[in-house]
């Protein structure tokens, strides 16, 4: 039987790359795809996140964030969109000429965009950040929390090591945003703040490492569906779904 985390996700760059083009400067390999196993529950990325972390608690975490090295060696690690394994397909994007700032048209291939999922891994990445969280005083009574809760498959520590992110899976994928809203209200009335960006399909997630994940590979499918209009809430539903 295969394993949930054998699924397969495509690999990126960085949060601005949209073709799928990340270089393994160590090796040379170009990495368009990955299962969630090999991007996230491996020691590759050891080395360098454990570089960042060392950059952290020695210039505390918004002075290493903002420095050109933190930065730099940050390069090095691949960023995977744990929600959807995408397609390269061509198409028209503007350019704009810096030198005579005239805009032109040209054909490019392009993965990330929601419109080009070839397949939903079935997974909701949240990321839990320590600044949107610094309430709480302690970041391991999210983890105490989390660790309880039937739905999380996997939680680790961010690559920075002052956050986690956690893999949920969906009962509805076709539903992302939706159960993202309903994921969102349930952890707020807990205590717990997760970025609101998590919501979008397309989001990146920069790999990282974790020498004790928490990983359950029978987590329950997430059920919760939030279903908004512009005026009000239209319900809050655990359900089989009947849309």
């Amino acid at each position: 039987m295969d394993s949930i985390f054998d699924r397969m996700c495509s690999v990126y760059t960085d949060a601005k790359d949209n073709v799928g083009r990340f270089v393994d400067m160590e090796t040379g390999e170009i990495i368009q795809s990955m299962t969630i196993r090999e991007f996230c529950m491996t020691d590759r990325w050891q080395p360098v996140v454990e570089k960042l972390r060392g950059m952290v608690e020695t210039m505390g975490e918004k002075a290493a964030k903002a420095s050109d090295e933190y930065r730099e060696t940050k390069q090095f690690l691949p960023g995977a969109t744990l929600s959807g394994l995408f397609e390269p397909r061509e198409v028209e994007v503007e350019k704009t000429n810096r030198r005579t700032g005239e805009k032109f048209i040209v054909k490019e291939m392009v993965s990330r965009r929601g419109s080009h999922l070839a397949q939903h891994t079935g997974f909701l990445c949240i990321d839990i950040d320590h600044q949107d969280n610094e309430s709480l005083g302690d970041m391991k009574s999210i983890l105490r929390t989390l660790r309880h809760r039937p739905e999380v498959a996997l939680l680790m520590k961010s690559c920075s090591g002052t956050g986690y992110f956690a893999l949920i899976p969906l009962l509805y994928p076709q539903y992302h945003k939706e159960q993202f809203k309903a994921l969102l209200r349930e952890y707020s009335a807990l205590g717990i703040q997760i970025d609101r960006k998590c919501g979008d399909v397309t989001r990146i997630r920069f790999a990282s490492y974790d020498s004790d994940p928490y990983i359950n590979e029978h987590a329950l499918a997430y059920a919760g569906v939030c279903l908004e209009t512009s005026e009000q809430v239209l319900s809050f539903l655990y359900l089989d779904i009947i849309i």
